[in-house]
């Protein structure tokens, strides 16, 4: 007796369930053709004539799919929170079993026609259809639509790699005037709880604005970007540093060595080659130029300057001693050239001390060594004492001179371009 008295109240309780779900749908189906009853889509909800029908939008960015600074288009993927007021769709919750809420389909109902005013392909609306209208009691329609917003954004790569790009997101009501539908932002923040951060670029900055323009009411959302220059100095900038402290390098190699010319031109090539490699991954855009493509002209013409150089001292360095050395370079190796012992600070010999030998500077080799450094040169009769300078010690006046420019050069050009890129 007991079973069957469960079982009875089992299936009263099954049978509520399934009549009150049957009567919520029914009550929602009579809702939504009291509703749609004299309807048309096509007639926007405009309650006043002397004031426009106020449309708030919220913009919620999900991701930045590209940002071209060559063809100048930014794909960010997103969705509208779009509200309007709608008198048509009120109903009282009292009369249709507590129902304060229901959806629609976009097609079944006005929705203010979105298009984006800046498009990169075709003028077109959003992707909206699939993307239900919810309307509240009260008139109160809220609306998602959501979608891949492809824009054109004018793109300033002066400072790349650390450049900042604005670019322009532009909705309008697509054949409404701005007497009709009045495009709003209620507030000027953006919804980024579901962003989720780009590798390359950093969402630095945001704002809203409405404004009208040819009788036509636009809302602009302004994006701004900064991209993130590690990967760019990392790979690129810092190998172009070290490269020109190698190429400074090249006058402290001995001419004995016979490798300065190939260590010079090796260098060269490896410029070239690596800056083929740096074109790939630089926008290829002349308006305006990225200030770095002269950085890195500035160091390529420095290191072929430094080849042309090298060559030319090499010569200079191996030259016959025959061929008489003019006054200029005489007078440069004076002022930048080692000072001979001879014009070094001489320290008196004690009178004690005072002793001449006469040595045989062939059969002892130290004595003259040093000597020839004390610019004592051997004469058919002896040994005359004498500054005379070579060309060998002009080309060595050269490498360091060449050696201190460079360096200069080198760290002034980089100065100058960290300067203008980050300030």
């Amino acid at each position: 007796m007991n079973h069957m008295e469960a079982m009875l109240k089992l299936s009263c309780f099954i049978s509520a369930i399934v009549t009150a779900d049957l009567y919520l749908i029914s009550t929602m189906t009579e809702l939504h053709e009291d509703l749609l009853r004299n309807i048309s889509q096509d007639v926007y909800p405009r309650s006043n004539i002397s004031a426009p029908l106020k449309v708030q939008i919220q913009f919620s960015l999900t991701s930045l799919n590209d940002l071209d600074e060559v063809k100048g288009e930014l794909q960010v993927v997103g969705y509208l929170t779009v509200t309007w007021n709608d008198a048509r769709f009120t109903w009282n919750p009292m009369m249709y079993g507590g129902i304060g809420t229901t959806v629609f389909p976009r097609t079944k109902v006005w929705a203010p026609p979105l298009i984006l005013s800046n498009p990169t392909e075709r003028i077109s609306d959003l992707n909206a259809d699939i993307a239900l209208v919810r309307f509240l009691y009260t008139g109160t329609a809220i609306w998602n639509p959501g979608d891949i917003f492809k824009t054109k954004c004018s793109a300033d790569i002066y400072k790349f790699p650390f450049d900042e790009q604005t670019c322009l997101i532009g909705l309008t009501a697509w054949g409404y005037l701005a007497t009709e539908i009045l495009l709003l932002f209620p507030n000027n923040d953006m919804n980024i709880k579901f962003y989720k951060d780009n590798g390359e670029w950093l969402l630095k900055n945001w704002n809203m604005l409405s404004y009208e323009q040819d009788s036509i009411s636009v809302a602009s959302i302004s994006l701004t970007f900064k991209r993130r220059p590690e990967f760019i100095v990392t790979n690129m900038i810092l190998p172009i540093i070290l490269m020109c402290v190698l190429n400074a390098m090249v006058f402290v190699i001995p001419p004995e060595s016979g490798e300065r010319v190939s260590y010079s031109i090796t260098l060269l090539l490896s410029f070239a080659v690596f800056m083929t490699i740096v074109n790939d991954n630089i926008p290829k855009t002349s308006a305006p130029m990225p200030f770095i493509c002269f950085y890195f002209i500035s160091v390529f013409g420095g290191s072929a300057s430094i080849t042309i150089f090298m060559i030319i001292n090499l010569r200079i360095h191996f030259k016959d001693n025959k061929h008489p050395i003019p006054k200029w370079m005489l007078t440069m190796n004076k002022v930048f050239g080692k000072r001979p012992l001879s014009e070094s600070k001489v320290t008196p010999l004690k009178k004690e001390s005072q002793e001449v030998m006469i040595v045989d500077l062939e059969k002892d080799p130290k004595i003259n060594k040093k000597a020839t450094e004390a610019g004592f040169a051997p004469g058919l009769d002896g040994v005359v004492a004498g500054n005379s300078v070579t060309w060998p010690d002009i080309a060595e006046t050269f490498d360091r001179m060449m050696l201190c420019v460079s360096i200069v050069y080198f760290t002034a050009v980089t100065v100058c371009n960290i300067i203008a890129l980050v300030l």
